[in-house]
């Protein structure tokens, strides 16, 4: 994904490298608001959660495919 959000521009500025990441949720269930919320559910599965403010959108991110602008999401 290519994101807007600036704590994760500048983390992967500063790793010089792109992130994989997901929502901090299992499949089926809302998403976590928080970073304590997400080390709560999914802390002991994953390398790093990054505590920053949230994004503010209203709704899930839009996933498109960069050449094509195919819309999946």
């Amino acid at each position: 994904r290519i994101t807007r959000h600036p704590a994760v521009r500048r983390l992967c500025a500063m790793t010089g490298s792109a992130l994989v990441s997901t929502s901090a949720n299992r499949h089926g269930q809302p998403p976590a608001l928080s970073a304590r919320e997400a080390m709560h559910r999914i802390g002991h599965d994953v390398d790093c959660i990054l505590q920053a403010p949230l994004g503010g959108a209203r709704s899930v991110s839009e996933i498109r495919q960069l050449d094509s602008g195919k819309r999946f999401r």
